[in-house]
C-alpha cells in the first residue's frame, strides 16, 4: 500500500511539473487575451498556438506573444508560433534557438529579434505531426455584435449630384467548430436619395461558413446563406498561397438566386445563375505593392475581368482598379483604413462583444450610368464580411509591419 501511494505521488508530480513550467507564460498570454491557446514541446523544440481576436493589426498580436516568450525562462528551445483564425492555422512564426539565446544574453535587442523572425504560410509539421496540447480559452461559442457602417455613392444622374445611401448594418458572428462561423446581419437605412429596397430594414450577410485547411498551403470555404448584392445560394472557394506570400492561385464558384425585400416581404428565387472566376495575387514587398487579377463570370451571366494594384501604408490600404466586362470598360479607386479601437477586449460581465469592424472599406467604380447599372456589369458578392481581408495574414505584410515600429 505504501509503495503504491508513492508510486501515485510521483507519478502526479510528473504530471504536473510541465503545466507549472507553462503556467507562467500560459498565464500571460491569457492576460493579453488571446483565445483558443495551446502549448507543447517536442525533443527539440517548444510550439505555442493562439488566436488573435482581441489586436486590430494580426502584426501587434504576434509582436506581443514573441515578447512574452524570450522573456520567459520556460523557453529554451527553438520555437514555432502558429497563429490561428477561425480555429485553423494560417501562419507559422520560427524563432531559432540561437535568437532566442542572443536575446537572453543582451547580445541583440528585440528589435533584432523581429527582424530575425521568420514567418511562412507552412504549418503542415504542426497540423500532422505534432501532438495536440490543451486548448485554454477556446473562441468556440463566443459572439460578437459587430456594427458595420455602409455608406454608398453613385453619380449618373442630371437632377442630383449625387446618389447616397448611408447605413447601419449590425451583425453578430459567433465562431461554431473550428473553421465554422455564423453571421446573421440585419441592415438599418439612415439616410438616401434612392427609393426601393434601400429605404427598408432588410436582412443582410445571413450565412454558414466552413473554411478548411488543407495540406501544402492549400485554402478551402464552402459558404451557404443571404449573400451581399442581393444573393442567396451556396458558393465555395480554393486557393492555394505559396510559402512565404509572394504569390498564390485560387478560383470560385457559385450558385445563386435573387434575395430581395420589399413591401416588408422577402422574396427569393430559385438558384439558377452560376458565376466563376480564376484569381492570382502577386506581392511585392519592397514597396508593399498587391496585384490581384481575376477572370470568370459574373452573376448575370456577363464575362470579363479585373486587375487591381493595392499599396499598402501601415494598416491603410489604397488601391485603384480597372474592369472589363460585357463589351465595357470601368475602372475606379478604393481604400481601406482602420477604425477606432487597436484593441477588442471581451468583458466579463457580458457574453456579447459590441465592436466596430477592424476597417473600414470602400470602393468607387467610375462606369455607373443607368446603362451599366440596367445590364448589371461586373456584379460579384461577398459570403462573409471580412472574406477580403486574408491579404492582413499574409506573411510579407505582417513582416513587414512589424519592422516598422
Amino acid at each position: 500500500m505504501y509503495k503504491t501511494f508513492v508510486f501515485i505521488f510521483f507519478l502526479l508530480v510528473e504530471v504536473i511539473s510541465p503545466v507549472r513550467a507553462e503556467s507562467g507564460l500560459l498565464s500571460s498570454l491569457l492576460s493579453l487575451g488571446f483565445e483558443s491557446i495551446s502549448m507543447g514541446s517536442t525533443d527539440n523544440s517548444d510550439w505555442i498556438i493562439f488566436e488573435d481576436r482581441i489586436n486590430r493589426n494580426s502584426s501587434d498580436g504576434i509582436e506581443d506573444v514573441i515578447h512574452e516568450i524570450i522573456d520567459s525562462p520556460d523557453i529554451q528551445k527553438e520555437t514555432d508560433i502558429i497563429l490561428l483564425r477561425n480555429r485553423l492555422p494560417v501562419l507559422k512564426c520560427h524563432l531559432s534557438k540561437d535568437l532566442i539565446t542572443d536575446y537572453k544574453k543582451g547580445i541583440i535587442s528585440f528589435n533584432d529579434v523581429l527582424k530575425g523572425v521568420i514567418i511562412v504560410n507552412n504549418t503542415d509539421d504542426y497540423r500532422l505531426g505534432l501532438k495536440k496540447g490543451r486548448v485554454v480559452n477556446s473562441s468556440s461559442g463566443k459572439i460578437d455584435l459587430v456594427v458595420y457602417p455602409q455608406v454608398g455613392l453613385a453619380n449618373y444622374r442630371l437632377d442630383k449630384l449625387y446618389m447616397i445611401d448611408i447605413s447601419v448594418a449590425p451583425a453578430l458572428e459567433m465562431q461554431l467548430w473550428p473553421g465554422a462561423k455564423f453571421t446573421g446581419q440585419v441592415i438599418f437605412p439612415v439616410y438616401n436619395n434612392l427609393k426601393g429596397e434601400v429605404d427598408y430594414i432588410r436582412p443582410g450577410i445571413v450565412a454558414l461558413s466552413q473554411s478548411l485547411r488543407l495540406r501544402d498551403n492549400v485554402f478551402g470555404c464552402l459558404s451557404v446563406g443571404n449573400f451581399t448584392e442581393d444573393r442567396m445560394g451556396v458558393d465555395a472557394e480554393l486557393n492555394y498561397r505559396s510559402n512565404k506570400g509572394y504569390w498564390g492561385i485560387g478560383a470560385n464558384v457559385g450558385l445563386t438566386g435573387s434575395s430581395t425585400f420589399y413591401d416588408g416581404r422577402w422574396e427569393v428565387s430559385d438558384w439558377k445563375r452560376v458565376n466563376f472566376a480564376l484569381k492570382t495575387f502577386f506581392y511585392e514587398p519592397v514597396y508593399n505593392l498587391q496585384f490581384d487579377l481575376s477572370i470568370g463570370q459574373y452573376i448575370y451571366g456577363d464575362r470579363g475581368g479585373r486587375l487591381d494594384c493595392r499599396r499598402h501604408f501601415g494598416e491603410i490600404l489604397v488601391g485603384v482598379f480597372a474592369m472589363y466586362s460585357g463589351k465595357v470598360a470601368n475602372g475606379g479607386f478604393l481604400f481601406s483604413i482602420p477604425l477606432p479601437g487597436r484593441k477588442r477586449k471581451r468583458s466579463k460581465k457580458f457574453p456579447i462583444r459590441v465592436i466596430l469592424p477592424e476597417y473600414f472599406d470602400w470602393e468607387y467604380e467610375a462606369q455607373c450610368g443607368p446603362d451599366y447599372l440596367n445590364r448589371r456589369l461586373g456584379r460579384s458578392y461577398r459570403t462573409d464580411n471580412d472574406r477580403n481581408d486574408e491579404y492582413r495574414f499574409n506573411p510579407l505584410f505582417i513582416k513587414s509591419n512589424l519592422r516598422i515600429k
